[in-house]
């Protein structure tokens, strides 16, 4: 019994440690889709139609990866729909790397530069 206890407490904190991590980068990633596009145009008339286009187009990116998901694992292991998303993350991952902010105050800065000094900030003082 003790041990049932214990192995149903673990898959509870991987449960809700998955959850705290969605939960993360969901915040994170709220709005900052957003704030690019909108400094991205000159005008702040174009922001509205865009961001719509946007947030239809990733609705619907959603419905059809869902259904593509569903039909995946119905016809493959579960390991090839977690493996397929693995890969196509990479290329995602080369493009954010490359994306350049809009000017803001006269200058352009690189996601790889921020990151880079913020990696450098965590580096352990000596």
């Amino acid at each position: 019994m003790l041990i049932i206890g214990l192995v149903s407490l673990a898959a509870g904190l991987l449960v809700l440690a998955a959850y705290a991590s969605f939960s993360i980068a969901d915040t994170s990633y709220s709005g900052t889709d957003s704030a690019l596009l909108y400094d991205t145009f000159d005008r702040t008339d174009d922001f509205e139609p865009r961001l719509g286009r946007l947030n239809g187009l990733l609705m619907a990116d959603f419905s059809g990866m869902t259904i593509a998901g569903s039909l995946m694992v119905h016809w493959t292991s579960l390991r090839f729909p977690i493996m397929l998303s693995a890969v196509l993350t990479i290329p995602c991952l080369l493009i954010m790397w490359r994306i350049t902010e809009p000017p803001a105050r006269g200058g352009r800065t690189s996601i790889r530069e921020i990151s880079g000094r913020a990696l450098s900030s965590l580096a352990p003082i000596q």
